[in-house]
């Protein structure tokens, strides 16, 4: 089952719902067959998109905003409108005038599963998040600071997995996707600087890291894979940051001996030749 968003009095220039962008006309009221789930909303006023919304769709359900032209924002609506402009999107009333975004743009509603699909609504706002790096003191002997390094230092990322993300894999991915979507939705530079550090973090962990947490990094493929599929194989580049030290990693979950790592890698590797990507 799908659900709605209704939007009441918007522009009727454009209307942006995830990655989709509609030119839209008077008489427009929102989208129908909206996948359950986390979504972003926007409409184009005075020449440029404003700051949307993100929401939870719920199946049958329906979410319903007014656009404050002072503002430009959009804000709830009144209890009363609420619940009436709900039961008539859900009875079928307003059809004809929502866009059935499935219908309309399929392939674009699968790439935002694809690229969201650990963004969970109960934890927005999610966070942009930045570990110090870790450095030894200055005045330390060579023994000590050779036993710095055995007992003090961290890799990025064991401070990013272990510390910031309490060794919890899905808070990790969720910060790694939210950081990737950020800067195709806003061209966030924070988001983007975060999202390659994540990447270099997690291609150079080392082979203890992999076999210690073999399912973080097949999990961890299982996102990349969406990510490099929303590039060109011409705009991989020697130097492009998405490709460079890739090979470690890959290395690294041959050499683990478990066959689910190794599967991974030989399976990405074949996809990646498949598109004549060089790494």
């Amino acid at each position: 089952m799908y659900g709605y968003i209704i939007l009441r009095d918007i522009p009727k220039k454009e209307a942006q719902l995830d990655v989709a962008v509609y030119e839209i006309k008077g008489g427009f009221r929102g989208f129908a067959e909206v996948k359950p789930g986390i979504h972003y909303v926007t409409v184009k006023d005075d020449g440029q998109m404003v700051d949307g919304f993100w929401c939870e769709v719920k199946s049958n359900d329906a979410v319903i905003k007014k656009y404050d032209y002072q503002s430009k924002s959009f804000v709830d609506c009144d209890v009363e409108e609420h619940f009436r402009y709900k039961d008539m999107a859900v009875s079928g009333a307003m059809n004809k005038s929502l866009i059935p975004v499935m219908e309309a743009s399929h392939s674009l509603v699968q790439s935002w599963i694809d690229l969201t699909f650990h963004l969970k609504f109960e934890n927005f706002p999610f966070s942009i998040n930045k570990e110090e790096p870790i450095t030894p003191p200055t005045n330390l002997t060579p023994k000590e600071l050779e036993e710095w390094y055995l007992t003090t230092f961290k890799s990025r990322f064991e401070q990013a997995f272990q510390d910031t993300h309490n060794r919890d894999m899905f808070s990790f991915f969720e910060e790694i996707q939210f950081a990737f979507i950020s800067y195709v939705l806003f061209k966030d530079e924070e988001a983007h600087d975060r999202y390659f550090y994540l990447i270099q973090a997690v291609y150079n962990a080392g082979e203890r890291s992999v076999t210690n947490a073999p399912g973080f990094f097949s999990g961890f493929f299982d996102i990349l894979l969406k990510h490099f599929d929303t590039i060109k194989a011409e705009d991989f580049s020697p130097d492009n940051r998405l490709i460079a030290n890739l090979s470690n990693l890959l290395e690294d979950m041959e050499d683990s001996g478990i066959e689910p790592l190794t599967e991974k890698a030989r399976n990405f590797k074949e996809h990646l030749d498949r598109r004549g990507i060089q790494i």
